[in-house]
C-alpha cells in the first residue's frame, strides 16, 4: 500500500524532475533536502520505479539511521555496513559485522530489500559474487532428503563452524539424526530431525533452553563467510607456490599457518 508520505513526495515538482532523469538513464542531483527529506525521496524513488535504491551515506551510523526513515515510509530499507578491518588473527573476534553484510546481501538477492543504505565505504568494498552466494547456499525442505557428512561438508565449505552445541550464528552441530544449524540471516537457529536421510521435522529453537519454538517447513541457509574457500586444492596449491617465493621467514609462517588451516 502507498502510504500518505510516499504520495506526497511523488506529486511534488522535484520528484517528477530526478523520476525523470533516473528513469531515462541520465544523473539527477538533489540539493538542500534534509536527510529525512533525502529518505522520502528514495522511498519514492524505489515505489515509482519498482526496483531496489542504494542510498549512500558518509558513514556506517548515517546508513542506520536512513534505513530507520525509509521504513517510517513504509519501504523495506536495510543498512549494509562496512567491513571491520584486522591486521591479526581473525579466528576468535566477532563476525557480526560480516553477518550483517551477508543478511543485507540474502535480502537483496531474494528481493526483499527496496532501500539498501549503505556508507561510500561499504559500497566500495569487493564481496562474495551472487552466483558464488546462491551456489554456497542449502534449502532444506520438510519431508525431503538429506545426507549428513555431505550436508555437513557444505556447511563447513560456506563458512560455518561445527560445535557441540549451538549457540551463536554461523555454528552447526550433529548429535546422531539431529542437525542444528544457525544460518547467519536467521533470528533463531534451526533444528532438523533425520530418520535415515528422510527428514522428519524442521523447527526453529531456542540458543539457550534448546526448546523448539515453531515449525518450518522449509529453510534457506545463507553463507556464513564473504570469503570462503570453493577450490581447496586450488588455494592450497597456489599457497605453497607464494611460500616458494617469500623470503621473509615471519610471512612465510603466517602463510603456512593459513595453508594449515584451510588443509585442516
Amino acid at each position: 500500500m502507498e502510504s500518505f508520505f510516499i504520495d506526497t513526495f511523488k506529486k511534488s515538482r522535484a520528484f517528477e524532475s530526478i523520476f525523470a532523469s533516473v528513469s531515462s538513464g541520465k544523473a539527477a542531483a538533489l540539493f538542500g533536502a534534509q536527510p529525512v527529506h533525502r529518505c522520502g525521496f528514495a522511498a519514492a524513488l524505489s515505489h515509482a520505479s519498482e526496483s531496489a535504491v542504494i542510498y549512500i551515506t558518509e558513514t556506517d551510523r548515517e546508513a542506520v539511521g536512513a534505513a530507520a526513515d525509509i521504513c517510517a515510509f513504509g519501504k523495506r530499507a536495510v543498512a549494509f555496513p562496512s567491513r571491520d578491518m584486522v591486521f591479526n588473527d581473525v579466528a576468535g573476534l566477532s563476525h557480526d559485522s560480516e553477518q550483517q553484510r551477508l543478511f543485507v546481501l540474502g535480502n537483496i538477492i531474494e528481493g526483499k530489500a527496496d532501500v539498501v543504505c549503505c556508507s561510500l565505504e561499504a559500497f566500495c568494498l569487493l564481496t562474495i559474487p551472487r552466483e558464488a552466494y546462491k551456489a554456497l547456499s542449502v534449502k532444506i525442505e520438510a519431508k525431503g532428503k538429506l545426507d549428513t557428512e555431505e550436508f555437513s561438508r557444505r556447511l563447513v565449505s560456506a563458512g560455518y563452524t561445527r560445535f557441540e552445541r549451538v549457540e551463536g550464528k554461523g555454528q552447526f552441530a550433529v548429535r546422531g539424526g539431529i542437525i542444528d544449524v544457525f544460518p547467519v540471516h536467521m533470528e533463531s537457529p534451526v533444528r532438523i530431525e533425520l530418520f535415515g536421510n528422510d527428514i522428519e521435522s524442521v523447527f526453529s529453537f531456542d540458543e539457550e533452553t534448546q526448546r523448539r519454538t515453531e515449525r518450518l517447513k522449509r529453510v534457506f541457509i545463507t553463507p556464513a563467510r564473504e570469503i570462503t574457500v570453493v577450490d581447496k586444492d586450488l588455494a592450497l596449491s597456489k599457497m605453497n607456490k607464494l611460500i616458494e617465493k617469500l623470503h621473509d621467514s615471519e610471512l612465510e609462517t603466517i602463510v603456512e599457518r593459513d595453508a594449515e588451516a584451510i588443509e585442516n
